[in-house]
């Protein structure tokens, strides 16, 4: 990389701004998308929620809703109905949306590496190039499509929040305390996750170059009989990505299992605390049903949180790539 482009890549713009961009593309079909993970993890869920508390009082004794049980039971059919009936249009907008910014970023970039003047197109390698083209240009459109399940879970997570508060601060606090955690360790872990990919990329783009140049030397190889030596190279860079993308993926397991483990002890602490509640006759039965079934949403919204925050840091190296290879934040701005 020559150090022009090096200095272009970190005065670009901010991660979020190339998101922003990008959607700005399909605003309609983004806020469609958008609407649609709100209600499947955010509103439905919550309608389920309320039901099962009610249901679990007027079991109890404990307060009468003004339905029977039966209609307590419909209402749970009707909502699971319209819940999945907004999955199949969530599921033909995913991947509309996913498939057109993957396209629109190709595309840009080509048209971009076809404007640039001088023999060589690309600064780098052609092996470099067909990655960032499949790899990163996929990762952000993979990212954006998968970032707003965070606003779906989240409307859940500040109703929820509403909800709990009203019936018991204490275990409520003790709730929101994973999340905390979560966004520690991935702040913490931001250097580690930008490195490890970085070189998996970067391993994966030697590889595929040097596939291409083998199989476009071919006669030259065997003519100086080295395909042993070429075989031999190509294990060897092999095994540097296989490490790279080890090391990457094992992180991000790593990571993950931290994030989820949290969440389990603390659930386990919520259950305690709701067990003295009830004891106390502070917590009705339908207080601890909803708090149950809160708790699984809550902790996968946590787990969600760290996920993202890492991903998004994986985002900001596919971008870094992007630019490098063909200006991209010259393109962007003129979508």
């Amino acid at each position: 990389m020559n150090p022009s482009t090096h200095v272009k890549t970190h005065n670009r713009p901010s991660t979020w701004w190339y998101i922003w961009q990008l959607t700005k593309y399909k605003p309609w079909l983004y806020g469609l998308f958008g609407l649609m993970e709100i209600l499947i993890f955010g509103i439905f869920p919550q309608l389920t929620g309320f039901v099962i508390q009610a249901i679990f009082n007027q079991l109890s004794g404990e307060t009468y809703s003004g339905f029977n049980l039966w209609t307590l039971a419909a209402f749970l059919v009707t909502i699971a109905i319209g819940r999945g009936l907004a999955f199949f249009t969530d599921v033909f907008l995913y991947f509309n949306f996913r498939y057109t910014v993957t396209a629109l970023l190709r595309v840009n970039i080509f048209d971009a590496i076809l404007g640039r003047p001088a023999a060589r197109a690309v600064p780098e390698s052609p092996g470099e190039a067909v990655s960032r083209f499949r790899d990163d240009a996929d990762e952000i459109a993979f990212f954006m499509a998968e970032m707003l399940i965070v606003f779906g879970f989240g409307s859940f997570a500040v109703i929820a929040l509403i909800v709990m508060l009203r019936i018991n601060v204490t275990i409520t606090l003790i709730v929101f305390v994973p999340l905390v955690i979560v966004i520690l360790i991935a702040n913490y872990a931001n250097k580690q996750i930008t490195e490890y990919r970085q070189a998996s990329r970067q391993a994966t783009g030697k590889v595929t170059d040097f596939v291409g140049e083998l199989f476009g030397a071919v006669m030259a190889v065997k003519v100086a009989g080295a395909e042993d030596r070429m075989i031999g190279h190509l294990k060897d860079i092999n095994e540097t990505r296989r490490k790279a993308s080890l090391k990457d993926a094992l992180f991000t397991q790593v990571l993950d299992s931290a994030y989820r483990n949290t969440a389990n002890i603390f659930t386990g602490l919520i259950l305690i605390s709701a067990g003295a509640a009830m004891q106390a006759g502070d917590f009705a039965i339908g207080d601890l049903a909803l708090f149950v079934y809160y708790l699984t949403w809550v902790t996968d919204f946590s787990a969600i949180i760290g996920d993202r925050i890492a991903w998004f840091k994986r985002i900001g190296v596919s971008i870094d790539r992007m630019v490098q290879q063909v200006l991209l934040g010259h393109r962007l701005k003129n979508w």
